[in-house]
């Protein structure tokens, strides 16, 4: 056997971080409309090109963190990808403020959850080869 000189827990950190985001990135396309849904009106142009966009960008940074030579990259590409929809979770909640009670939860526990992903990933960054 070959040995590698690709570390362990950041390679099981991308591979987590990667599966993730391929089917996140999968669902953007198969079922858009809850995406559509919380891209900020405020934007220019249908929202459903904000919810496609997103999906490639979810999917390029997925495959990109299962490959040894570009996950550093990938890394770094997921947590500008996890800062940049942000924006769409904070409006989450505005949408759901008036929402069931268990709704609203969700919305506003999904803020805080993007902090241990960017961390993820970025972590993922730093990792030696």
């Amino acid at each position: 056997m070959t040995p590698t000189t690709d570390n362990a827990p950041g390679r099981t950190r991308a591979v987590r971080l990667g599966a993730m985001l391929l089917g996140i990135g999968t669902v953007h396309f198969v079922a858009p409309k809850p995406f559509d849904d919380i891209v900020p009106a405020e934007l220019p142009g249908s929202p459903r090109f904000y919810t496609y966009a997103s999906g490639v960008a979810e999917l390029t940074t997925g495959a990109l963190l299962l490959v040894p030579r570009t996950r550093r990259f990938a890394g770094l590409a997921a947590a500008a990808l996890f800062v940049s929809v942000f924006p769409a979770n904070i409006n989450m909640v505005r949408l759901w403020w008036d929402k069931p009670s268990p709704m609203r939860v969700i919305a506003i526990a999904r803020l805080p959850l993007q902090i241990p992903m960017i961390t993820q990933a970025i972590k993922v960054w730093r990792s030696k080869p």
